[in-house]
């Protein structure tokens, strides 16, 4: 099933508990990934260590000094886009608490708006009631 067809059949609160176990998965998924690259990434410097020479070795140590740097930059990365993610939804919540508690002020305007409506009807009504009876006065004036 794909994730718009979910979203019709789930309720807001069952939507947002999906959403929340989703993005917690992601988390883990990126967390699981960069550690994994980091150890492949040491042991292949490591066996690069054990095999090279002085020279070699100068280098493979700026490498890792690098890789170092470069996986530093990636963690901070990932926490801003994580903060980025929290502030979003935080957004979102305060965005959908906003609207649900104007729920009840949009109800009584539309309570309001149908109570003028009925109004305007009736009044249009009487209006055309009126008329109606001029036209068929006349008509029976004209008739006799």
């Amino acid at each position: 099933m794909e994730r718009h067809e979910l979203v019709k059949l789930m309720s807001k609160p069952m939507w947002r508990s999906f959403q929340a176990a989703e993005d917690e998965a992601l988390r883990e998924v990126r967390q699981e990934n960069g550690k994994l690259y980091a150890e492949t990434e040491q042991a292949q410097i490591q066996w690069r260590k054990d095999h090279a020479t002085e020279y070699e070795k100068v280098n493979l140590e700026h490498d890792a000094q690098m890789a170092l740097i470069k996986r530093q930059m990636q963690a901070l990365y990932d926490a801003q886009q994580e903060i980025k993610d929290q502030r979003k939804k935080a957004e979102d919540d305060l965005w959908n608490q906003c609207w649900e508690s104007m729920q009840p002020l949009r109800d009584a305007q539309k309570e309001r708006a149908d109570a003028i409506s009925k109004k305007w009807k009736e009044i249009a009504a009487e209006i055309l009631a009126k008329y109606e009876a001029k036209v068929l006065a006349k008509k029976e004036l004209v008739s006799n």
